[in-house]
């Protein structure tokens, strides 16, 4: 007699091991929708940072740019610089990657790199004004979006698809110097040289001095011909004709080792120990000792920082006849390159010294003075002598 067949016995475990086999994959399809969304706003937080440096290096690759010689040759002398200083930009923004792709901006006139001045409007309020006529401000907008065939492409390009980004970066030239100030990391790029403002204003600013040499400022080499930027010609005590510079001691007791040191490495924080950290120009002008008599280790010395740019020290003489000065009131700072040591027999020898632009971030400029130092300027006051620049990021 055959025996009954058993059936199976089916459970409620059987039921729910099958229901939670989709729960389960919507749930790691839901995880993975996650960590895309995290790598996406990752890689494109990363992309936004890389965007705004490079935006960051290209503006102040372009204010340096700015901030050259070519700008003491000729008042129309901006007019070429400005290519220059887009193709910096864009140079410097092509070293630039972000998002593993070089960063391209449009050095075009009407492109991503525009030029004008800070202002003030009706309300008080601090905007850019674009103009080319000696342009104190640079802006640069960086894109990486579809209208520039260049959007990001994210890690899960398959989530969101490419993303769009925006950086602006805006740099400012300022020259209305009151000072100079070393820090523990830079010296002040200066040689402690003052020369008559005197005479400054009549060879340089009057463009009456000679213009004997030319320099190349990518190289410092001094060579004979014109390049378009006069010459002042000075000299320390001489028997027959008064002196027009003179050697300052600034932190140094004039002593030739510590003073040659100065002359090639700069200014240090140790030099001015006794003057608050700074030197000041204007109204509260620093007072050092001096000496007008330029041996021939002095002349060798500043012999070996020929065709250098360096800031100089200026100084008013009490009168066109008066005795070489044994301390100076700072009238002003000055940039310039020694071009030439020529002796002279019997007299002394003369020092043909090259206006220059210099560029550092050891300038004190009158707005980084709080509103009650004495020292602190307007707009209408501002330095007359355009040569040392201070450039900052402004916004």
């Amino acid at each position: 007699m055959q025996s009954p067949r058993v059936q199976p016995e089916i459970t409620g475990r059987c039921h729910r091991r099958g229901s939670i086999v989709p729960l389960v994959t919507v749930a790691l399809l839901v995880v993975m929708l996650a960590i895309a969304l995290v790598l996406n706003r990752l890689w494109l937080d990363n992309a936004r940072i890389e965007l705004q440096s490079a935006a960051d290096a290209a503006v102040l690759s372009a204010a340096g740019a700015l901030a050259c010689d070519d700008r003491l040759k000729s008042l129309d002398g901006m007019q070429e610089l400005l290519p220059k200083a887009r193709d910096a930009a864009a140079k410097i923004a092509a070293e630039n990657h972000v998002a593993g792709e070089p960063l391209e901006l449009d050095s075009e006139p009407e492109g991503d790199i525009r030029f004008g001045r800070l202002v003030e409007n009706d309300e008080q309020q601090t905007i850019f004004l674009e103009t080319e006529h000696d342009p104190r401000t640079i802006v640069v907008t960086a894109r990486r979006n579809r209208s520039h065939a260049n959007p990001v492409t994210l890690v899960m390009d398959g989530v969101s698809g490419p993303a769009n980004i925006l950086a602006r970066a805006e740099a400012s030239l300022d020259c209305d110097l009151v000072g100079l100030r070393p820090t523990e990391l830079v010296n002040v790029p200066a040689i402690p040289l003052a020369l008559s403002s005197v005479l400054w204003g009549t060879q340089i600013t009057g463009r009456t001095g000679t213009d004997l040499f030319s320099v190349d400022p990518e190289t410092d080499e001094v060579s004979p011909g014109p390049d378009g930027i006069p010459e002042i010609v000075v000299n320390g005590v001489d028997q027959e004709t008064p002196a027009t510079c003179c050697m300052l001691d600034v932190g140094t007791g004039l002593s030739l080792d510590p003073l040659t040191k100065q002359i090639e490495k700069g200014i240090t924080v140790e030099h001015l120990e006794g003057h608050n950290g700074e030197l000041r120009s204007g109204s509260t002008a620093t007072q050092l000792p001096a000496t007008a008599n330029l041996g021939g280790e002095h002349l060798s010395v500043l012999g070996s920082m020929t065709g250098k740019a360096r800031i100089f020290f200026l100084y008013t003489p009490d009168s066109p006849t008066a005795p070489a000065p044994t301390n100076v009131r700072c009238a002003g700072f000055v940039a310039g390159r020694v071009m030439a040591i020529v002796p002279v027999p019997n007299h002394a020898s003369r020092i043909v010294i090259q206006p220059s632009v210099i560029v550092t971030r050891t300038a004190v400029v009158a707005k980084d003075l709080p509103e009650g130092d004495p020292a602190r300027k307007t707009e209408e006051t501002a330095a007359k002598y355009e040569y040392v620049f201070k450039v900052t990021l402004t916004q």
